[in-house]
């Protein structure tokens, strides 16, 4: 009797929460209009965004690179060469790791230290 009151309860949230998320006031992203609770991507494709009380929240930030998405915090090797190191920041841009040694590459185009 106790798990079916739970589902019960569970399936009522449910119903409540689809029924709220039709409610408020929209909003507007890139000159389209939103109904409140729609979940969208943003300009880089990667990073989730959400229409929320009228206001554009982020759900999750990541960064894009060469078509593919990165988390916040993931390293990737790029640059010219192909060896520098770049970390995925908040602000969904990537930026150089600094004292990272392995930003040269070799006759083989292997990233290895550098040579000072």
């Amino acid at each position: 009797m106790t798990k079916l009151m739970f589902v019960s309860a569970l399936l009522l949230l449910l119903v409540t929460a689809v029924a709220d998320a039709g409610q408020g006031s929209g909003c507007s992203y890139m000159g389209r209009s939103l109904d409140d609770g729609t979940l969208f991507l943003g300009l880089n494709r990667c990073t989730k965004l959400q229409c929320y009380n009228g206001r554009i929240r982020s759900i999750s930030k990541r960064c894009a690179y060469k078509g593919l998405c990165y988390t916040v915090g993931s390293n990737i090797r790029a640059g010219s060469n192909g060896c520098k190191l770049y970390r995925c920041q908040r602000n969904e841009q990537f930026t150089a790791v600094e004292g990272d040694p392995f930003g040269c590459a070799d006759a083989f185009n292997r990233c290895k230290i550098c040579d000072a």
